[in-house]
Order: structure tokens, then sequence, then C-alpha cells
């Protein structure tokens, strides 16, 4: 339960993208609870690497409203590298699968506040591991982020 929230309720979708190192799955599930007026939805990116091993899960993301899981928001770049994003969070793996590294504006991104579920609006990522992720500039100076290190670190690139 996430402070204040409700909790992962039914399954409403689920997408799943197979590759060839790794499977990448996003479910939504419904937000329910004692507390929830609204109901939202939970959205949980998972990992299998291997056949017939267990998912793993990566990163959830609560937002306020049940929406379509954004499908063309994860991504194989290639066998060993793969992302995801929504909202303001960001997952990405370098080594098929077997390590990730999640990327949460609130936390890793001073200066940053909270304001919409559309801060992150496009990412970009090569195989060499640069990369170029649009945001939203509601409350954030810039709209673009750099990286080099596929998106484990971001900074921000002047307009």
């Amino acid at each position: 339960m996430i402070a204040g929230k409700g909790r992962k309720g039914e399954e409403l979708e689920r997408y799943v993208l197979d590759g060839e190192r790794m499977n990448l799955r996003v479910t939504a599930y419904r937000e329910t609870g004692f507390f929830v007026t609204v109901a939202g939805a939970f959205y949980v990116l998972e990992c299998q690497t291997g056949s017939g091993s267990s998912w793993r899960e990566i990163a959830t993301f609560r937002h306020d409203d049940q929406i379509t899981i954004p499908r063309d928001q994860l991504r194989a770049v290639n066998a060993d590298v793969a992302y995801f994003y929504i909202g303001w969070i960001y997952a990405v793996t370098s080594d098929g699968g077997k390590s990730w590294v999640v990327w949460d504006a609130e936390n890793d991104l001073p200066g940053w506040q909270p304001a919409d579920y559309r801060f992150i609006t496009g990412v970009e990522l090569q195989p060499d591991g640069k990369g170029t992720m649009r945001v939203s500039t509601l409350r954030f100076p810039y709209d673009r982020l750099v990286t080099d290190d596929f998106g484990k670190t971001w900074r921000p690139m002047p307009s």
C-alpha cells in the first residue's frame, strides 16, 4: 500500500513485449482501498529472463486515472537494452534484463516538483547509451534531458 493511497486490485489490462533475451510486461491494476474515493491505477513493469523463469517486478507507478497502458513507452532497443517510462519514472536495463535502474524525477531531478502525469513526454535511446528525454516544462525550466549511460542518470540540456 502506498501512503494515503489504495492498493492493487483487479487486473485491468496487460501488455507483453517478447524479446530475444528478455520478455517485458506492464500490467495495470485497479486501485482499491478504504481511502480511495476516485480509483486510479497501478502500472507494474516486470521482466522475465530465460525461458520458464519467473517474472520479476522492476517498478510500480501509481496514476490518479485509469489510463490505457502506454505501449509505445515500453521499448526494446536491442537484445540487451530496453526501457519503459510513465509519468515521471523511467526504468532501463542494458544487460538483457539482469539488472535495472529506475530513475524517478521526484527523487533524482533537483528542482523538479510533481505537476502532472505527463512529465516525460518522450525518450530516444541509442544502443551506445546516449539519449534524450523530452519533458514538460510546466514546473521545470528545461524541455530536454540528456544521458550517456542509458538513462541511469539524466542532466538538463539547455533549450
